[in-house]
């Protein structure tokens, strides 16, 4: 019953962008209590207000800078939405993709981070693998308060191995659904960047590498190294680094297939963008920042990202 008030109350209303951290935490919560339940009414509802405010804008509202509250904060909620676990998202493809062809290129500033944290997010529950369960308790905690109170098992010793940790691992159609979605939409705004970044804004350039860059995020992880001749003669580390130690074993039942290595790719265009940007937008500080860090991403594979490790500290 509170559920369904709550998931009756974020699908109603439009909040500012105020309350965005309170609300976001909100829905991720009620999508890890019960994915199933909340994606089948909100995911819908959210859709269902997109499509209607987009209807009656004709279009025009994707090209304002000012943006509209209404339409920001149902971004904002489809952006945690798609946070779910990736087996729950597959039903729901052809509206997340939807979505994504015809909000793509909204240009206002608050619209478009949230349809790239909406990329990073999907991608993520793809193709990443992450506990779904993993209560640090063995006692039954849906019993009423009255049985079983959770704080009392706060700081009790429990044997790791009678938690029994659940783990989502990506199966074939999550693959096949990430990999559709990197090819759809990445392709598309490095051969917008490649074709018209003379001609491009400022706001639109940077709109364009923020969400390649959210895409990267998600979905590097998935991507091979680039295959090179190893260095020679490096100075000798506590830490083996030849090729002979490095595992060599996948996560996926399937393995991700892309037209060409991704990586490669990123660093060759990104690499001409960012000598172009020096050479004759200089002033286009924002977006020189954000090119940097997609080339740096190109040569991420092993280990966890920056972000991962801040977030980790600061939750602990």
């Amino acid at each position: 019953m509170v559920r369904e008030k709550i998931i009756n109350y974020l699908a109603t209303y439009s909040f500012s962008l105020k309350t965005n951290k309170l609300l976001t935490g909100l829905i991720q919560a009620i999508l890890k209590s019960n994915p199933v339940e909340t994606l089948k009414y909100l995911l819908l509802q959210t859709y269902e207000r997109i499509e209607k405010i987009l209807n009656q804008s004709d279009m025009f509202i994707l090209n304002d800078h000012k943006g509209d509250p209404e339409l920001t904060w149902c971004l904002i909620l489809f952006s945690e939405l798609v946070g779910a676990h990736g087996d729950t998202l597959i039903i729901y493809k052809s509206m997340i993709l939807s979505i994504f062809h015809r909000c793509i290129h909204i240009i206002h500033k608050d619209s478009y981070k949230a349809m790239a944290k909406a990329a990073k997010n999907l991608l993520k529950s793809l193709s990443y693998v992450y506990p779904i369960d993993y209560r640090l308790t063995v006692e039954n905690i849906t019993e009423p308060f009255t049985d079983f109170l959770p704080i009392r098992a706060w700081g009790q010793y429990v044997e790791y191995d009678k938690l029994n940790v659940k783990f989502h691992i990506p199966n074939e159609e999550e693959i096949n659904f990430a990999c559709e979605f990197v090819e759809t939409f990445m392709y598309l705004e490095l051969k917008m960047l490649n074709e018209k970044c003379t001609k491009m804004s400022n706001d639109e350039r940077l709109r364009s590498l923020t969400l390649i860059h959210h895409i990267a995020i998600g979905c590097l992880r998935m991507v091979p190294r680039i295959e090179s001749k190893e260095v020679q003669n490096l100075v000798s580390s506590i830490v083996p680094y030849d090729s002979k130690i490095q595992a060599q074993y996948s996560l996926y039942v399937k393995e991700p297939k892309f037209k060409e290595n991704l990586r490669m790719h990123l660093l060759i265009d990104i690499g001409n963008l960012i000598d172009h940007l020096i050479a004759y937008h200089s002033d286009d500080a924002s977006s020189i920042k954000i090119a940097l860090k997609i080339y740096s991403l190109s040569s991420m594979y092993y280990g966890t990202f920056e972000q991962n490790i801040n977030k980790l500290c600061n939750d602990l």
